[in-house]
C-alpha cells in the first residue's frame, strides 16, 4: 500500500534535517545539508505547505519544515558569501531575500534530476 504523502514527507524531513534522529551522531548530523537532494528538498517544501484541512500535527510538521528549510537558506547564503564575497547590498539576508531563494532552488530542483544534490544546485543562483 502507498503511503500518504504526509507520511512519507515527514520521513522525508527527518531523515534531512534531523539526521540524529535515525541514529546519526552529532558529528555526522553537520555534513548532512551537503548531501541532501532537490527530491528532498522539494518534499520538505511540500510538507511546508500544509492545506486548509491539515491536522495539528501536520501543521506542526509544517511549522518545524518551515525553520529547517529557513536554516538551509541560512546555509546557502553563507555558501554564497563565500563563494562571492559578502555584499550586503547585492545579497541582504533579509526575509523576502530567502523566500526568493527558496523559489529560486525550487525552480531549479523542478528542472533537474531529483537526485542532484541541493549544494550543486545552489551553486546555479
Amino acid at each position: 500500500m502507498r503511503r500518504s504523502f504526509p507520511a512519507a514527507g515527514a520521513a522525508a524531513l527527518i531523515m534531512i534535517f534531523h539526521p540524529a534522529a535515525n541514529g546519526a551522531t552529532p558529528a555526522s548530523a553537520e555534513a548532512d545539508l551537503l548531501d541532501v537532494t532537490c527530491g528532498q528538498y522539494m518534499a520538505a517544501i511540500k510538507v511546508a505547505q500544509p492545506d486548509a484541512k491539515a491536522t495539528a500535527a501536520q501543521k506542526a510538521l509544517a511549522n518545524a519544515a518551515q525553520d529547517d528549510l529557513a536554516s538551509t537558506m541560512l546555509w546557502v547564503h553563507g555558501f554564497l558569501s563565500g563563494r562571492d564575497g559578502v555584499n550586503p547590498a547585492a545579497r541582504p539576508l533579509t526575509k523576502s531575500w530567502m523566500a526568493d531563494t527558496v523559489v529560486k532552488l525550487a525552480t531549479l530542483c523542478s528542472a533537474s534530476d531529483a537526485g542532484l544534490r541541493l549544494s550543486d544546485a545552489a551553486t546555479k543562483l
